[in-house]
């Protein structure tokens, strides 16, 4: 008997021991895991304890666009760069577009006649007359001449009225540009007109007036001239010496100028008083070329390189490059308009519209025997017709 209480015991004791051991290794209770989801490049993850379950899902790309590279749906990340637009240039009809996607950019180009209608006046003296800022229209009518100024969006500016009761009257425009202060380079247009009458005494009587190009009066400057010769110039150089600006104004039948204009104080200064002054030196630079090859060479429009040309004879013209290397010729070309675009002709009589790319934004558009351009810095190009009239255009 003794000796199975004593087997029991150790029976139990053995089983306590297991229990104990099991005891000793146990790990905590398993917890109930919380998934985030898988992403391109993650699995599925437990937050509590970050075990993991399948694969990434891997990135779903979309084709790259023209303004975006190719890219994933679902992330947002980006491969690769976009493939750029590739644009058709504008024309009368549509704006700048893509090929590929269809954007557009910009407005399509605008050409439209001045005409007398446009402005509600008929039988102008003098119509259309553009200049670096304006256009204006001047009427005669008995003893005067009134102008009257517009910007280009056709919007009237002002007025102003001359007198043309002595037979010694005329008038004409003029226009310059200078640095209105340091750091600044402001055009500034005037209109200078100006009306001479003989005094009993066989001297001029000059009086200049000068408006800016709303019309309004800026000064007037009466002058006895002895000389006969009297020129007001119609190319005008800006000119700075001691922190004024002059303007060579007003020369003799020779082209030697008799009097500076000053800007500051409207008033004609003397050649002699500026004797010891060092007026600054004409900058621009006359244009070498080819002459066997080119019977004219000019620059081919504002902010552009290269060059209008005619050839030897005249019969052709068209563009060269800086290194006058031949762009296109044709039968009539004019030069670039402010806005970068021209009128060409391969006949002499059908005149198309291209832009500065040399692109034909508009075929056939207009028929005449010349054109031309009024100048690089406004946005008006002329047609001459048979009988003599001629078509301005605003192209922008």
């Amino acid at each position: 008997m003794k000796g199975r209480r004593k087997s029991i015991s150790v029976f139990f004791a053995i089983i306590m021991m297991l229990a104990a051991l099991a005891a000793c290794g146990q790990k905590e209770p398993l917890h109930e895991h919380v998934w985030t989801e898988a992403t391109c490049t993650e699995p599925r993850t437990c937050k509590e304890c970050g075990a993991t379950e399948g694969e990434p899902l891997g990135h779903d790309y979309a084709e790259a666009t023209c303004e975006e590279p190719k890219t994933c749906t679902r992330c947002g990340t980006t491969e690769g760069e976009a493939l750029g637009h590739e644009w058709t240039y504008a024309t009368l009809e549509a704006p700048k577009t893509c090929t590929k996607c269809g954007k557009t950019e910009g407005d399509a180009v605008v050409c439209e006649e001045l005409s007398d209608e446009r402005f509600g006046i008929e039988n102008w003296n003098k119509k259309y007359y553009d200049t670096e800022n304006v256009l204006y229209i001047s009427v005669k009518e008995n003893d005067s001449i009134t102008f009257t100024f517009y910007d280009y969006d056709f919007n009237e500016l002002g007025k102003t009225e001359m007198s043309t009761s002595t037979p010694y009257a005329w008038s004409w425009d003029c226009l310059f540009s200078f640095d209105q202060d340091a750091g600044q380079n402001v055009k500034a247009g005037l209109q200078t007109f100006q009306t001479f009458e003989i005094t009993e005494d066989g001297k001029s009587e000059a009086v200049i007036k000068i408006y800016d190009v709303q019309g309004n009066e800026i000064a007037v400057i009466e002058k006895n001239i002895v000389d006969s010769h009297f020129y007001m110039d119609d190319c005008v150089i800006a000119e700075e010496c001691n922190n004024k600006r002059y303007i060579a104004e007003v020369s003799d039948s020779n082209g030697e100028v008799i009097y500076y204009l000053d800007t500051q104080t409207w008033t004609l200064v003397d050649p002699s008083e500026l004797s010891d002054v060092e007026l600054a030196e004409d900058t621009s630079e006359e244009i070498e070329y080819d002459k066997e090859k080119y019977g004219w060479c000019g620059k081919i429009g504002e902010n552009m390189e290269g060059y209008l040309v005619a050839n030897a004879d005249m019969s052709q013209w068209g563009y060269a490059d800086k290194d006058f290397n031949e762009i296109a010729m044709y039968a009539d070309a004019t030069n670039f308009n402010i806005n970068g675009y021209a009128l060409v002709s391969d006949d002499g009589h059908s005149y198309d519209i291209i832009d500065r790319d040399f692109n034909v934004i508009a075929e056939d558009y207009i028929e005449g025997v010349s054109a031309g351009s009024y100048g690089m810095t406004t946005p008006v190009l002329g047609v001459q017709s048979d009988d003599e009239n001629v078509t301005y255009l605003y192209v922008k």
